[in-house]
């Protein structure tokens, strides 16, 4: 293995432990999850019943039926500004 494969597995270690052990990001991925499967609901819904045009205005309402019912959280991008100075480092 060469030097940056070292550095791809470290940083995909990394990756892979923030998102097991920061509860904001469990948080984030379970709330996101739940909203896009409204989205996905209402968009699957729409679409048999009207077609495309139909899978459009599902989409959209089931977006906004996700928005409704999902619990206030931040999103990943938000997450890892969080994160305090030495945590941000790789190690």
């Amino acid at each position: 293995m060469n030097n940056q494969d070292n550095n791809t597995d470290l940083f995909h270690s990394e990756l892979v432990r923030f998102l097991t052990e920061s509860q904001e990001m469990r948080i984030a991925a379970k709330s996101s999850l739940k909203h896009s499967l409204w989205a996905g609901a209402g968009a699957f819904a729409g679409a048999m019943m009207l077609g495309p045009v139909g899978g459009l205005v599902g989409g959209v309402a089931g977006s906004v039926a996700g928005f409704l019912q999902s619990d206030p959280y931040d999103g990943a991008v938000l997450a890892i500004i969080k994160i305090q100075g030495q945590q941000r480092q790789v190690r």
